[in-house]
């Protein structure tokens, strides 16, 4: 009588308020770089490409579960900095080459072509930003401050100088086709001489202006983060110890106005990135990643910076879902999900949801289920009252049969739960008991 009661409660209220939670785990199958991933970039939940300094450019077109490695070819084995997807085969790519500062594939790194750009020609591109149709880069690192921009998706590029604003640029952010940020050092002779700045323009890069920098010497801005259209972080490396040490900024009116806020004593910051105002996670070259979950005011070594290691970019894809790029590829998700395989076989027909197994389970379970065609996947775990005690995913997935292993967190008890998974072919509920 009980198991009917909480099956008639799972169904009529599917979406019942759970307290999901999230973390970072390197995604298995991603190859291993010996310096780092220089930057991922994701169009949706499951399209992705990564891009590496020794030209490699590796792709998945499911979540990360599985990549395509790609090493490009002469004259264009040049050093991968940063990427730009505008499709899930056309992708911009910035380089350190001086020859080939900005490069594109159109067949999903099969082959590469030089972009040409009109006007001021850069010699490094180190970030790239695109919102709707309109590509933002610039560069370099070591001087040579240019913006190139493209209106029509990358068809046709303008180059302009930056050099009357900034010495460097190394990253850039655009929240519209008017309102954006760039970072990189102003004074000085080169990026090792020179001071942190950020700059912000409100008329497509135009005109810029200054909205911060630096009083220290020997630093500049790394890399952009935003959680929202207010809510951005930057983080500041820096070419030799300093007594006041080492700082990041934040924003909160959608970068008009930034704050410093202390890190560590002495650490070569890079990537930077928080999942809301209050965790957050920086690493840099060579080194672990730190973890704050108080805003920034204390930092501690993230526990898993033996896998978190030379984190250079954090993407956001949407409130859910981040990917890092070190030397491997990071997928910040719900948590407890140990793998979530696809069959390599022939689709399904039908919607299908097995039962666990092993069932009793300790210390963990198989969840498996088949999909027809791609749908987006919500799977919860109920208590024996029918309460949501987690949600264990939340993705879209294409079509076929998928293995999920799941463990139970060290504070769930003994006892008879549900497992439902929700997609929209119908919602299937299943019961399961854990033996601790």
């Amino acid at each position: 009588m009980t198991t009917n009661i909480v099956l008639i409660l799972l169904l009529a209220f599917p979406f019942a308020a759970a307290q999901q939670q999230y973390e970072w785990n390197v995604l298995p199958n991603s190859p291993v770089q010996t310096g780092r991933y220089e930057d991922v970039n994701f169009i949706n939940a499951n399209q992705g490409w990564a891009v590496a300094g020794n030209s490699t450019l590796i792709r998945t077109g499911n979540g990360g579960e599985t990549w395509d490695v790609l090493i490009a070819p002469a004259p264009y084995n040049v050093y991968f900095r940063c990427l730009s997807m505008v499709s899930s085969s056309k992708a911009f790519i910035g380089t350190l080459s001086t020859s080939y500062p900005l490069i594109v594939t159109s067949n999903s790194g099969k082959s590469f072509s030089p972009v040409t750009v009109a006007g001021k020609k850069p010699t490094k591109i180190c970030g790239l930003f695109r919102v709707n149709q309109t590509i933002y880069g610039v560069g370099g690192y070591d001087g040579n401050a240019t913006m190139v921009k493209s209106t029509d998706g990358g068809t046709t590029w303008n180059g302009y100088d930056m050099t009357p604003y900034a010495l460097s640029l190394v990253d850039v952010h655009f929240f519209n086709d008017s309102v954006g940020l760039t970072i990189g050092s102003v004074d000085g002779a080169a990026y090792n001489s020179g001071r942190s700045v950020v700059l912000r323009t409100t008329n497509g890069g135009t005109s810029w202006e200054t909205v911060y920098k630096s009083k220290r010497l020997k630093e500049w801005g790394w890399k952009l983060f935003f959680l929202n259209d207010s809510v951005g972080f930057v983080s500041i490396e820096r070419r030799s110890t300093d007594p006041a040490g080492v700082f990041f900024l934040k924003t909160t009116d959608r970068g008009t106005t930034w704050t410093e806020h202390f890190f560590l004593q002495d650490y070569d910051v890079e990537g930077i990135g928080f999942a809301n105002e209050a965790v957050g996670w920086i690493g840099g070259w060579s080194g672990p990643t730190y973890q704050t979950v108080d805003s920034g005011k204390t930092w501690d070594l993230f526990s898993k910076s033996n896998s978190m290691v030379n984190l250079n970019r954090i993407r956001r894809v949407n409130d859910t879902l981040m990917y890092g790029a070190g030397t491997r590829i990071l997928r910040y998700a719900p948590a407890a999900v140990l793998s979530a395989e696809r069959e390599n076989a022939a689709l399904p027909s039908l919607f299908t949801v097995a039962q666990n197994y092993p069932n009793p389970f300790n210390p963990n379970t198989t969840i498996e289920f088949t999909l027809p065609q791609a749908s987006t996947v919500r799977i919860f775990i109920y208590n024996s009252v029918g309460h949501v005690i987690e949600g264990i995913m939340d993705n879209p997935k294409p079509a076929g049969t998928y293995r999920l292993q799941w463990r139970p967190s060290s504070a769930l008890g003994s006892g008879v739960y549900f497992y439902q998974v929700q997609t929209e072919f119908g919602t299937v509920t299943r019961s399961m008991t854990y033996l601790k």
